[in-house]
């Protein structure tokens, strides 16, 4: 009971100092401007992912021009190099007050929010804005507490509105680099998502997760043929854990997640292979994505093994065992064939 109680406690702790954070981060601009020479100005700002970083001159009469991007880290399938010079092109010439008036750049809201708000010279935006905030509050505390009174129907439809909301409205899963730099930067999802696997149960994949919810309904869908995995594929989603880790370490970014492709909105054939593959394999072994590769996945399970840890008092044990049953062994080569392919495609694309 005292473990109980003490872990709990700490939980929520952490849960209050973070959102003290998030607060008190919101109200100073995460962006810096310094002069380089005449009057060109070097902008520094944070983007969706990470640091976005560019040059403009602006006009005695307030109009800006001659934008040069000098360094991006943002999501390729979100905010290429080419899509942020676009967005530079049709900004050439505007004065603060047709800024906004200009199209963002589709799919990269934050990304043109936050070029936005660095021009306007304005104290930045959370990367989430308040009413967006509340919105998913509101639908995450609704998840949770039908949950827990075990309504299927209204969990059904309060999937359905996750999946139209955070999917393809907002476009901002969780995605497994969001959880990683959730120490350096106020998101609010990646944070309710972990709080919710170490307070309560992982409401994210089982409920709100929009590409998981595509995966239940592929899954439900009237096929008579279904088919077990292969013990082999159990590791799959431990390896793209680690492999994202590794990449993270070394400053790059692998698309991993098949959300990214979906929600990309980009016209290009390659770019829908990785969700439409998984949503196929799905109709024939149920959540196949969700069980067997995400890395996303992965972490909250380490995070369940941490919470059991936490009221047993034995080590994490992350089981690598399969449904019983024959799968085909070429399928764990799937997945990691078409991320291997989609990123190369893109970055040699751009």
């Amino acid at each position: 009971m005292k473990i109980t109680f003490l872990y709990y406690s700490i939980m929520l702790f952490l849960l209050l100092l973070y959102s003290i954070l998030m607060g008190y981060g919101s109200l100073y601009r995460d962006y810096t401007v310094r002069q380089v020479e005449g009057n060109r100005l070097l902008i520094e700002t944070s983007g969706y992912h990470d640091i976005l970083k560019f040059t403009v001159r602006k006009s005695p009469s307030g109009a800006f021009s001659d934008f040069k991007l000098l360094e991006s880290f943002e999501s390729p399938l979100y905010a290429s190099r080419e899509d942020i010079a676009a967005y530079f092109a049709r900004l050439e010439g505007s004065g603060p007050e047709e800024l906004n008036k200009v199209d963002g750049i589709t799919g990269a809201t934050v990304t043109s929010e936050a070029i936005i708000n660095a021009l306007h010279g304005l104290s930045a935006s959370p990367l989430l804005r308040w009413k967006e905030m509340t919105l998913f509050v509101l639908l995450w505390a609704s998840v949770i507490l039908f949950s827990i009174l075990k309504k299927h129907r209204l969990l059904a439809i309060l999937s359905s509105l996750c999946f139209l909301i955070i999917g393809v409205i907002y476009n901002s899963p969780v995605g497994i680099y969001s959880l990683f730099s959730l120490a350096n930067s106020f998101r609010l999802l990646p944070l309710l998502s972990l709080m919710s696997v170490l307070l309560y149960k992982n409401v994210y994949c089982a409920h709100i997760c929009p590409f998981g919810f595509l995966q239940r309904i592929a899954g439900r869908l009237p096929i008579k043929k279904r088919c077990s995995p292969a013990p082999v594929l159990r590791s799959g989603k431990y390896i793209l854990l680690f492999v994202a880790l590794t990449s993270l370490l070394m400053g790059k970014q692998l698309i991993l997640e098949p959300y990214a492709y979906l929600f990309s909105r980009k016209l290009v054939w390659w770019i829908y292979l990785l969700p439409l593959a998984m949503l196929g394999i799905s109709l024939f072994i149920p959540r196949f994505w969700c069980r067997l590769f995400c890395p996303m996945g992965a972490a909250m399970q380490i995070g369940r093994e941490i919470k059991k840890w936490a009221f047993r008092g034995r080590p994490p044990r992350i089981s690598l065992q399969a449904d019983r049953g024959r799968g085909a062994l070429w399928l764990p080569l799937l997945p990691f064939g078409i991320i291997l392919f989609s990123n190369v495609m893109l970055y040699l694309h751009l």
